[in-house]
């Protein structure tokens, strides 16, 4: 058996016996051992990248009549434990908003009764569902959601999403790279995703065989879960236990187009030279590294639109960024304020400056930064 996400061959292998089969249901009288169901399964661990996994044994009907939970042989929309989570899920989906560009379109890939969508709805525009199982997609549409009945798989052709979510379901896939780069596929440049799964090295490392089942073939660590979302082409924004440790997340961006770095320079001019006329008077935030390289590259061939250099470090008060004829000042209620536009170029405390703007010196004019204007 080779590894699913690094392509080693997998030397340590234990055999295990009555694996679970279906975990999902429950029943209104006893069932013996032998209706219930148990396999027994090879479980593989890779030590080149900490990944865990079984074969993949289920038939595709297994997936088209899923659903979380089954009292005898009716589905219930229970919504799992997304409705136990309810607070975590909402605050992922405005992390989500906040990294995206555009908050238009949102997909789930695997969304099951349609819970998060629910939750998503008002934070993005358009929200959409793929689910291959047929009982969950009606009970979503029942909800109220928008739901396709697929597989998601290479032949989904909807594209331009500003983000999706995938939320447990990489582990129960036998081909990753084709649902991974799918998900790839279908984000604007620039968009992002959220997956989370289950903690599967802490499962190996702890032994817990109450923690396998037939239905999760894949068993992640962080390791391995960066690995194979990487290999698809996502850049990880971050990627952390959670849930105390039993589930793995990753928020990922597939970058934009990468333009030469004297091509973007001279982007920024010609946007700057665009937005200055709109204003009677800017003046600039920053003036630290990153702010004095950018004031010499782009604000310099603009300066006489250019009012006030500003910065709070009192040490550079009165100085000169080279080629630069405007002082570096610190700031005040009446100078912040006789500008209609602040360029902040200090990236990295830019929250603090717009608090700072608004809440200390009761700014009212624009506020844009340099990536802004990057995106103008």
């Amino acid at each position: 058996m080779k590894c699913r996400i690094c392509g080693s061959e997998i030397g340590c292998y234990e055999k295990l016996q009555d694996v679970p089969y279906d975990v999902n249901s429950v029943y209104t009288k006893p069932v013996e051992k032998s209706q219930r169901g148990g396999m027994s399964a090879e479980f593989g661990y890779c030590e080149a990248c900490k990944h865990g996994q079984m074969e993949y044994t289920l038939e595709e009907e297994h997936y088209k009549a899923y659903n979380l939970l089954n009292v005898g042989a009716q589905a219930v929309a229970a919504g799992g434990n997304a409705n136990l989570r309810r607070e975590y899920y909402e605050s992922m989906l405005q992390e989500l908003k906040e990294l995206c560009a555009d908050h238009d379109k949102l997909l789930d890939i695997g969304c099951g009764h349609g819970t998060l969508m629910n939750y998503a709805n008002g934070i993005f525009q358009r929200v959409k569902g793929v689910e291959p199982s047929a009982v969950e997609c009606r009970i979503a549409e029942e909800n109220g959601c928008d739901v396709v009945n697929a597989f998601f798989d290479k032949n989904w052709h909807e594209e331009g999403f500003s983000a999706f979510i995938s939320t447990q379901v990489l582990e129960h896939l036998p081909d990753l790279e084709e649902v991974i780069n799918t998900a790839y596929r279908i984000l604007k440049p620039g968009g992002v995703g959220y997956f989370d799964v289950p903690n599967g090295h802490a499962v190996y490392a702890d032994s817990r065989y109450f923690d396998v089942y037939m239905e999760h073939i894949n068993y992640f660590s962080t390791n391995s879960l960066a690995r194979i979302l990487t290999k698809c082409g996502f850049s990880i924004i971050s990627i952390r236990e959670i849930f105390d440790g039993s589930h793995i997340a990753a928020y990922v961006r597939k970058e934009k187009n990468r333009i030469e770095f004297e091509k973007h320079k001279e982007n920024d001019i010609k946007k700057l030279q665009s937005i200055l006329p709109k204003y009677k008077s800017v003046s600039v935030w920053g003036a630290g590294i990153k702010g004095r390289s950018y004031i010499q590259n782009v604000i310099v061939p603009e300066e006489e639109h250019i009012k006030h250099i500003f910065d709070n470090n009192s040490a550079l008060n009165g100085l000169y960024i080279g080629d630069c004829r405007i002082p570096i000042e610190l700031p005040t209620k009446e100078a912040v304020n006789q500008n209609d536009l602040m360029i902040i170029t200090a990236l990295e405390y830019k929250n603090e400056i717009i608090r700072s703007l608004r809440e200390q010196y009761k700014f009212c004019g624009e506020i844009i930064d340099i990536g802004e204007i990057a995106q103008e």
